[in-house]
């Protein structure tokens, strides 16, 4: 006869998960000091606009605009350059685009001045450290990337949302390619930090009711010379020399090589929009 199930001396705490996972990530994109974070931004701005999510995924900004209606106000943190910014304000109401890049938001004032709209809000802030006044739509969009107490600040979000809360997140980094020569070259080496399925739990302890819908996009990527490709192998954190020759070698068999000298590769990603219905 099988004895009952114990439970674990530690109950299950997925806001530590998220903070432990934070804390241990070597993900680049884990920029969790300010500083290193806003100095990235400034060296990425003036180009960004045209690569960022929103203009790479069409359908994205239109799976967000499902859920915001003709006179919402929608709150958005992580503005950045208005990829989602701008294709909201023609529907909504007002919006009101929160970020504390000040490169980035210069370039959302450039991007307003070509299309004006006079329903745009644009606050300069850390959104984790100033008040969240109540909208209608509270949206984050990538923007959760540094957050190391996740808890506060999702209780924080579905307060000031009155009728949802929309997040979108780019799911983490898991190419197969990537994941091949991690485990060939570096195994150990690159640690992930927290994901969208830990969000959901995070959701899900505070009694939210979050639904999740999963967007898979394909493309190509290409790379103009070997060294390129090379360095985009090795997807971790200071390769050494070593260790980028090592990722050459194993160019041909995970990237496909092109005419003049290149390599190009398949890429298979996913963006997940998060939602959680606020009123009862």
């Amino acid at each position: 006869m099988l004895e009952p199930a114990t439970l674990s001396a530690s109950p299950w705490n997925p806001a530590a998960t998220w903070r432990c996972l934070q804390e241990r990530s070597t993900d680049g994109t884990n920029r969790l000091d300010p500083a290193l974070d806003r100095a990235f931004w400034a060296r990425i701005a003036p180009g960004y606009h045209a690569e960022c999510l929103a203009a790479r995924v069409p359908e994205v900004v239109a799976r967000v605009l499902r859920w915001v209606e003709p006179g919402d106000t929608v709150l958005e943190l992580g503005a950045g350059t208005g990829g989602f910014t701008l294709p909201i304000a023609h529907r909504a109401a007002r919006i009101t685009a929160v970020d504390y890049s000040a490169a980035m938001l210069a370039e959302l004032r450039d991007n307003m001045r070509r299309a004006p709209r006079g329903n745009i809000a644009i606050v300069e802030a850390d959104f984790e450290h100033i008040p969240l006044p109540p909208h209608d739509v509270v949206l984050a969009a990538n923007a959760l990337y540094r957050v190391r107490d996740v808890a506060p600040l999702a209780e924080r979000l579905l307060a000031a949302a009155r009728k949802r809360l929309l997040v979108v997140w780019s799911v983490g980094r898991a190419q197969p390619w990537e994941r091949a020569a991690r485990a060939l070259i570096a195994p150990g080496r690159y640690r992930p930090g927290p994901d969208y399925v830990h969000l959901l739990n995070v959701l899900y302890d505070l009694g939210a009711d979050a639904e999740v819908e999963l967007l898979r996009i394909s493309s190509w990527r290409q790379y103009p010379t070997e060294a390129e490709a090379a360095r985009a192998l090795a997807c971790w954190p200071d390769p050494t020399a070593d260790e980028l020759q090592r990722c050459q070698a194993l160019l041909p068999r995970l990237f496909e090589p092109l005419p003049d000298g290149g390599y190009r590769v398949r890429m298979h990603d996913r963006v997940a929009l998060i939602r959680c219905e606020t009123t009862q």
